[in-house]
């Protein structure tokens, strides 16, 4: 029941996220997967964790990178701000998701737990347990893709800080190839490195 409640609660914290990308196109910053559901090739697929996702802030990422990119102080600050925006935008969802997350732990940990306790462990899960297990990563799932979608967004918004032409550039390499990395975060990504 406490997982349903925690679903509910992420569906509706990211209900804006998912409008704000149904409004936008695609991101010059190059979000080029499509999907984001299940898992491809039926393998087991490990949530990336709150601080995984956070990490992918490109605002962040940018700021870090200044001196390569030859940001001026101003166009540092109008990063920053954007840094802040996506910050706060994200404290909903990903507390949202972070419950999710362990919450579905907790599920996958019960449903081992009444495993190991049966007589034979390689029965299959009951319908029960199936339903729990499908319901948690369906949580995840729908959390990963608004957070996806409004990567667009985010990514857009941080290269619209930086004026200059050559650093704008320079800015929108460093953030392909952040977008690879923000890929193999999500599901059906390849998180092989």
């Amino acid at each position: 029941m406490k997982l349903r409640l925690y679903v509910a609660l992420a569906t509706m914290a990211l209900i804006p996220t998912l409008a704000t990308a149904q409004k936008g196109g695609k991101s010059s910053g190059g979000d080029e997967g499509g999907g984001g559901g299940a898992p491809r090739g039926g393998g087991s697929f490990k949530a990336p964790t709150r601080g995984d996702l956070e990490d992918m802030n490109p605002a962040s990422f940018l700021i870090d990178k200044k001196k390569k990119l030859q940001l001026t102080d101003e166009q540092v600050a109008a990063v920053k701000v954007v840094e802040e925006q996506i910050k706060e935008r994200y404290k909903v969802s990903l507390a949202a998701y972070d419950s999710l997350r362990r919450g579905s732990r907790s599920v996958s940990a019960s449903v081992s737990s009444s495993r190991s306790k049966q007589k034979f462990a390689t029965d299959a899960p009951s319908p029960a347990e199936q339903e729990s297990m499908q319901l948690a990563m369906r949580g995840i799932q729908l959390a990963l893709m608004g957070i996806r979608n409004q990567r667009t967004a985010d990514v857009d918004a941080t290269l619209a800080a930086i004026t200059d032409p050559e650093a704008k550039a320079k800015a929108l390499a460093l953030l392909k190839d952040q977008n690879e990395d923000f890929m193999r975060l999500m599901p059906g990504g390849d998180r092989d490195r």
